[in-house]
């Protein structure tokens, strides 16, 4: 996706920038002759609605694929004029594009990518909500008591990206999910704030919330580059979990350097005992050695 992005002279300078180019770049028809006529007379910005409505749908109903024909011949493979929230010529055009691989049944079609499926379907759901579609309806499609399902996580945390209006409501319900599948770089400042305060408050309930789940320190840093008080409010706090802090110390060592927060982290190390510094300088060499 990023070499798709890249080869268009621009490089992305946050997540969603990213997406939002490589899914223009496979919504698009490159074939001159078939973008004259047929479902290639389509723009990009003709197809994202019905290319997100029909991802939304696939995600959140858990269907198999989607069917080309007119007729429905199973429930877990609907036909496309089953998405009668979008045009007809556009759900079909849509789905013969790149967003969009071979299904697992003849004349169907699924998500050619998960995260890629998520990014529009959120941005389509965010739309329907500021067309009319109450917020706690939305949620109460992706989860329990505004919870998301845990297959629902990557959609949900687009979400807080697509709807900032409601960003706060979204980091209460799932904090790590929209840290880790979304992108933190692109909420308003007053949402990634208290995105870190909610990861705090998370971390006294569950100090080891991280533990085990996908780390990837590439969209955890946008939080330390932005929001510096913050990050020396938790490494200051004496009751920050685990967790939290684990979050903004893999976010310091991957990204920008931040000679503001050099004696809160040097605080941070002094407090270590010896033996432990000394144990875990080992287990690095050692996974360094292994690798």
């Amino acid at each position: 996706m990023l070499l798709r992005a890249v080869q268009t002279g621009t490089w992305p300078a946050t997540r969603k920038e990213l997406f939002e180019l490589s899914t223009q770049l496979m919504l698009k028809e490159f074939d001159k002759s078939h973008a004259r006529s047929g479902s290639g007379i389509y723009t990009v910005d003709e197809l994202r609605p019905a290319a997100g409505a029909a991802c939304a749908v696939r995600l959140i109903s858990d269907i198999e694929a989607i069917s080309l024909a007119d007729h429905e011949e199973s429930d877990s493979i609907p036909s496309h004029r089953s998405l009668s929230m979008v045009a007809p010529e556009k759900t079909i055009a849509a789905l013969g594009r790149r967003v969009f691989a071979a299904g697992p049944a003849p004349e169907s079609v699924d998500y050619a990518h998960r995260t890629t499926a998520e990014y529009l379907g959120a941005a389509w759901l965010a739309d329907v909500v500021r067309n009319g579609l109450p917020f706690c309806r939305l949620q109460a499609l992706m989860g329990i008591d505004g919870h998301p399902a845990p297959e629902l996580r990557g959609l949900h945390a687009w979400l807080a990206v697509h709807l900032p209006e409601h960003a706060e409501r979204l980091i209460d319900t799932d904090p790590y999910g929209v840290l880790t599948y979304g992108d933190a770089a692109s909420l308003p400042q007053s949402s990634c704030t208290h995105l870190v305060k909610t990861l705090g408050r998370l971390s006294q309930t569950d100090p080891w919330f991280s533990v085990g789940q996908l780390a990837v320190p590439s969209r955890r840093r946008s939080v330390a580059r932005r929001y510096g008080g913050r990050i020396r409010a938790v490494l200051r706090s004496n009751n920050a979990g685990f967790g939290v802090r684990s979050i903004v110390v893999e976010a310091a060592a991957f990204g920008t350097p931040m000679p503001s927060l050099k004696d809160d982290f040097a605080d941070v190390v002094a407090l270590v005992p010896i033996p432990l510094r000394r144990t875990s300088l080992c287990i690095d060499r050692a996974a360094t050695d292994r690798a």
